[in-house]
């Protein structure tokens, strides 16, 4: 009797321990992780200087038709240069007339099929433009203000006991620093940060946090009478609740679903807009510890942020262009970066190459592939590398 009953126990605690702690059955699935590394080094790597005097320096890159386009962080504008960096025009005034924001382009999205661009400012407005940088459409208010239900009953609701698939709760996730348009739909990255829902705390509330917090969202542009629909989630290996610190994500979209890559996680994942995960890849590197110090408060959050993202490997940014993924990683100590590089037909490791600094692919034209390096504040001027593999 006594034997029958410790199985019995054994048995519950297992069950109990499967579906709180394991047993994330979304993301249990095919992983490919071969290599077949056949890329080695950048070949005939040319620089781009751009002229940055126009500009405040901060702002993102996107590689649209035939030439760069830079959205200022700071300053109402676009500049668009050539391939070669010659400056070729600006566009976007301030003020509230035609063609013109009240507030500078936060993060950006270029869709390459209508060749529209969507902008988010710093006021949480969303813009479209078109291929000629003409102001087509426009919201009237922040993207997470309710537009029809919304009361001060619900958000005071929301304040005191948040709901995961609420999305007034959400906000655009800066530290993704990307957006992507598909089928008049934005994928947007999204966090939270509310008092009782967010992943700072660790005895509070970052396990909570990290096991239903969305990830992503789907708004439905021109259309603000449909709810934005919240997918996906973090992986397995955040549920531990300790990885703030190193809780940023990139994405791309891709054949009508999409990839994400995380930066505590050596897998990049194919997930499906339901929030399914189809399948994972990718390979970890061996200079990537992952012994990452658990962070308790948002104030050691603060005061920690440079010195753990000196000290400490990580994956970063993902994009998908000419048939290849790119995905950068930062290992650990200071200075050393590599770029792994991946079939997207096969899912393969084809390339592993060593980086002297942090770069942000933007895309490719035949026959050279571009990325983004920096700026230089002596010369006001941005870096961007071309190359071949």
């Amino acid at each position: 009797m006594m034997n029958y009953s410790n199985r019995t126990l054994s048995f519950l605690l297992m069950i109990l321990s499967y579906s709180c702690f394991g047993g994330h059955t979304e993301w249990d699935v095919e992983h490919i992780g071969e290599q077949r590394i056949i890329i080695s080094d950048l070949c005939q790597v040319d620089t781009v200087i751009l002229d940055g005097r126009r500009t405040s320096l901060l702002g993102q890159w996107i590689m649209a038709r035939d030439g760069f386009c830079f959205f200022d962080e700071c300053l109402v504008g676009i500049k668009n240069f050539a391939l070669n960096g010659e400056y070729l025009s600006e566009h976007l005034n301030h003020g509230r007339g035609p063609d013109e924001m009240i507030s500078p382009a936060w993060v950006t999205a270029y869709d390459h099929v209508s060749n529209i661009f969507v902008l988010q400012d710093s006021n949480a407005y969303l813009h479209i433009l078109d291929s000629t940088f003409h102001i087509i459409w426009e919201t009237l208010h922040p993207w997470f203000v309710p537009s029809l239900n919304g009361s001060q009953e619900r958000m005071a609701s929301l304040y005191l006991h948040p709901d995961e698939d609420a999305y007034e709760i959400y906000e655009y996730n800066m530290d993704c620093n990307r957006m992507q348009v598909l089928n008049g739909q934005l994928i947007m990255p999204i966090v939270s940060d509310h008092i009782r829902f967010n992943k700072y705390y660790k005895s509070q509330h970052s396990k909570k946090y990290f096991r239903k917090a969305h990830t992503m969202m789907l708004y439905p542009l021109r259309d603000t009478l449909t709810h934005p629909v919240l997918f996906g989630h973090y992986p397995p290996i955040y549920r531990q609740g300790d990885l703030a610190m190193f809780s940023e994500y990139d994405f791309f979209v891709d054949d009508s679903c999409i990839f994400l890559s995380f930066a505590a996680d050596p897998n990049i994942y194919q997930m499906g807009f339901n929030g399914q995960v189809i399948r994972s890849f990718g390979t970890r590197e061996e200079g990537i510890s992952g012994k990452y110090p658990p962070i308790k408060t948002f104030e050691q959050y603060e005061r920690e942020y440079k010195r753990q993202r000196l000290q400490f490997g990580y994956y970063g940014r993902l994009f998908c262009t000419n048939g290849l993924i790119f995905r950068t990683v930062k290992l650990d100590g200071q200075g050393a970066w590599r770029l792994q590089i991946y079939e997207r037909e096969t899912l393969l490791q084809v390339g592993e190459v060593s980086l002297s600094s942090e770069i942000e692919m933007l895309g490719y034209r035949d026959p050279y592939y571009y990325a983004y390096v920096g700026e230089d504040l002596k010369s006001d001027s941005f870096k961007i590398i071309r190359f071949s593999l």
